[in-house]
């Protein structure tokens, strides 16, 4: 389903970073307006519900947590087949020599772990992959 509240994302396109905001309207989560570079953009969605880009943007629907930045694998927090909810340590990234942890923002088992300590990760390289319970 679409963001049920203001959110804000930090994106990057091509070497500029923007701050985007998906703000709704009140009384119709299906609609409203996304901010970027101090324009405003009205949104409507027009898609099905899982396919939705309000949802993917979340994490809702994706059952692959992507590493956000570039950085080294210093810690793996789960194994194959272990359960976590939202809010469960994950990893731990090491990016410009800060420990950036991971966590998970949904309920799930983990199915894949995508790297072992040690590894070296690009932004949006899967790290681990989750099956919804």
């Amino acid at each position: 389903s679409p963001p049920e509240a203001s959110r804000d994302f930090c994106i990057r396109i091509g070497a500029a970073r923007y701050v985007v905001r998906i703000e709704p309207e009140v009384d119709s989560a299906e609609s409203g307006v996304v901010r970027i570079g101090g324009r405003a953009l009205p949104y409507a969605f027009d898609a099905p519900l899982g396919a939705r880009p309000g949802a993917a943007l979340r994490g809702d629907t994706d059952p692959v947590i992507r590493c956000h930045m570039p950085g080294l694998l210093v810690r793996l927090a789960v194994r194959e087949g272990d359960e976590v909810k939202p809010g469960d340590l994950l990893a731990v990234l090491e990016a410009m020599k800060m420990q950036n942890e991971i966590r998970a923002k949904r309920k799930g088992r983990v199915r894949k772990v995508h790297g072992a300590p040690g590894a070296t990760f690009e932004a949006g390289m899967p790290l681990v992959t989750l099956d919804p319970l």
